[in-house]
């Protein structure tokens, strides 16, 4: 048969168990902060591909001109 738990046993679960909610509470946040940064970085390489694209064909467009004249 089982004993009951003592009082120390149980303040020490306690504890433990306000130690990973705390840091299941940290983890979330950090996940919101990751998730947040990608949709930041995402929409940068984006921004930069169309930049990319657009000096690309300015370029183009440059040397048509050259040797146009």
């Amino acid at each position: 048969m089982l004993a009951a738990p003592s009082a120390s046993e149980i303040d020490e679960l306690a504890e433990k168990s306000e130690s990973l909610e705390q840091r299941v509470a940290s983890l979330n946040d950090s996940y919101q902060t990751l998730k947040k940064r990608e949709v930041e970085l995402t929409e940068w390489r984006w921004v930069l591909t169309e930049a990319g694209g657009f000096f690309d064909r300015v370029g183009h467009l440059d040397i048509v001109v050259k040797t146009i004249a």
